[in-house]
């Protein structure tokens, strides 16, 4: 009978974390891998249904280098029932004033300015909440002030939503 090596409890216990680890990673390399079928989604309605109105709500932090690109993204969606609350969140680099400047040219671009942190409140959660309470739209996007959208993804979304009687979706965005 053959006596272990020193070394085999930590052979077994590499082998052991090396199993976790592909345990987690190969659905995630699965999910990366496979073909997505939400980007396939056709931008079409059900039959006698309409667009509902969507209210986009954006909270921006020091985002004057995005916000413009983010923003305009917004506005070039194809989606026909969008309002845009934009809320610049204490912000000290000009992202205010970009976002004042591209709702001077958009109707449907509303921004808040946050000047002061309630007590007992986290800033991005504070900025969501100000912006919410100023949609009534049965339909509520959040996204962050460096999002780049494409022009379809909203149309595409809400059309997916009402062919599947969701609710509530999210999404990861393309890295």
């Amino acid at each position: 009978m053959q006596s272990m090596d020193w070394t085999t409890p930590f052979v077994i216990a590499g082998w052991a974390l090396v199993s976790v680890y592909l345990y987690h990673l190969l659905p995630m390399l699965w999910q990366q891998l496979r073909p997505n079928r939400f980007s396939r989604t056709p931008a079409t309605l059900p039959e006698g249904q309409d667009w509902p109105e969507v209210g986009v709500v954006m909270a921006a932090r020091n985002e004057a280098v995005a916000i413009r690109k983010a923003l305009t993204s917004l506005a070039a969606l194809d989606y026909p029932r969008l309002r845009i609350v934009a809320v610049d969140d204490r912000s000290d680099d000009g992202t205010g004033a970009i976002m004042d400047e591209l709702a001077a040219a958009d109707p449907r671009l509303e921004i808040i300015h946050v000047t002061e942190l309630p007590p007992g409140w986290l800033g991005k959660n504070h900025a969501n909440y100000v912006a919410a309470t100023k949609t009534a739209s049965p339909w509520i996007l959040f996204t962050d002030g460096d999002v780049i959208f494409e022009p379809n993804a909203l149309t595409r979304t809400i059309a997916y939503t009402q062919r599947e009687g969701i609710d509530h979706l999210a999404l990861t965005p393309a890295l």
